[in-house]
């Protein structure tokens, strides 16, 4: 008898009294194999109760088991979807894993067109139509076009993937890659539903590359709520559009960002392709323009004093709440908070040594590391939030002795050319 048709009857014995009905209802699969009926009775007779118990507990194990591997492998192995060659559109290399994950043999996939992918992982006519616009741009222009890509598998009720492609022409080849972006989703959706981010805590939906980006926005927002702007001669209704401008400005750049990064991390993968860079800077400066024009405020004045709330004791609280619920290596993180003429100094103090090959590239938007120790993303997410709203931001010193000091200097006064130092 075959072990599926065994296990088959073996499931439906646990539910079922009756095994006289059940070897008559399995008779016409288990007569192919095996000839003797009463054989077949007198071996589930001898299957008791806690051997079925035990044989259902070890398939759901091993069930759950195979979703750790799988969840497990796609995050090692999504360096590529598939290759297709330039000239025919067909594909030549197919992810195993990938196709394991959807059900779909590789064998079907290798020699056909690119197209006959779209069966298998679009699944709504919304995704189609994106899918084809995202294949038409790409198609025409030959640049890494992100496209967020939503499917189902067989144990995962939803999941939402970044689809990111590239061309290799001394190659002759195309690749598609891909990143589970299902926690930026969620915390997305959430951020959206929260007026505002509560002081003690940002909630973190992941521990990847992603955090630090979530972190720097939770920084900026928070750190808003304890700033007052005052402008010379700035109507009530300007100042609004002017904070307004700025605070999308961040939030675009940090969604941004992190699709930029996820591709970043896909792409220097295996087969060293060229990532696409997102100029944050232009992109902010884009941004600008299209708020202007939107809300017609293009002669808002920059020179705007900022005044720090005299709370320090509660500033100084929200920093440290922040960063520890954000990062749990960070327990020792002490924090100074100095107010002078100009500016107001945050010097945060890290038990943490960020070596010296990373400081040279540490606060520019390409940063990766496979270091053990985690201090140059609590930096770099520092970096980016004072850097996209105009603060500057330095390594005071890190050595294994005094560790790691970064000081960050927040301007009073917010003038015409500090402008275009948003991303330094």
């Amino acid at each position: 008898m075959s072990q599926e048709i065994l296990d088959e009857i073996i499931e439906n014995t646990f539910r079922s009294t009756a095994i006289e009905e059940l070897v008559n209802e399995y008779s016409e699969k288990v007569f192919l194999v095996w000839d003797d009926k009463w054989k077949i009775e007198e071996i589930l007779r001898k299957l008791t109760k806690e051997t079925l118990k035990f044989k259902i507990v070890w398939l759901e194990n091993q069930l759950i088991l195979q979703e750790r591997q799988f969840k497990d492998l796609l995050n090692q192995v999504q360096t590529w979807i598939w290759w297709t060659n330039l000239n025919t559109r067909t594909v030549e290399h197919v992810n195993n894993y990938f196709c394991e994950m959807l059900g779909i043999n590789k064998e079907d996939i290798i020699g056909n067109p690119i197209e006959i992918f779209s069966e298998y992982i679009i699944q709504t006519e919304e995704n189609l139509e994106r899918f084809e616009n995202w294949r038409k741009i790409f198609k025409e222009s030959g640049w890494v076009i992100p496209y967020e890509l939503q499917f189902k598998t067989k144990t995962w009720e939803e999941k939402w993937f970044l689809l990111s492609s590239t061309h290799d022409k001394d190659k002759n080849i195309e690749s598609f890659t891909t990143a589970d972006i299902t926690p930026l989703k969620k915390l997305i959706e959430a951020l959206k539903e929260i007026d505002k981010i509560k002081e003690n805590t940002i909630y973190v939906m992941n521990h990847d590359i992603k955090q630090p980006l979530t972190c720097a926005l939770g920084f900026a927002s928070i750190l808003y709520d304890k700033i007052c702007w005052v402008g010379k001669n700035v109507s009530e209704d300007n100042f609004k559009l002017y904070f307004l401008k700025l605070k999308e400005s961040i939030e675009a750049a940090a969604e941004l960002t992190v699709d930029y990064l996820d591709i970043l991390k896909m792409e220097l993968g295996e087969y060293k392709l060229k990532p696409w860079r997102i100029e944050l800077l232009s992109f902010l400066n884009e941004m600008i323009d299209i708020t202007s024009k939107k809300w017609k405020i293009s002669n808002i004045p920059w020179d705007l004093e900022i005044i720090i709330n005299n709370d320090i004791k509660c500033l100084k609280r929200i920093f440290i709440n922040l960063f520890k619920n954000a990062f749990e290596a960070w327990l020792f993180l002490n924090i100074n908070i100095d107010d002078d003429n100009e500016f107001v100094s945050i010097t945060m103090h890290n038990d943490w040594y960020i070596n010296k090959e990373l400081l040279i590239t540490l606060f520019k938007e390409k940063v990766k590391s496979t270091k053990p120790n985690w201090c140059w993303l609590w930096t770099y997410s520092v970096g980016l939030a004072c850097k996209t709203i105009g603060w500057e931001i330095r390594i005071v010193e890190s050595t294994k002795e005094n560790w790691t000091i970064i000081e960050i200097k927040i301007p009073k006064i917010l003038k015409n050319n500090q402008e275009k130092n948003w991303l330094h």
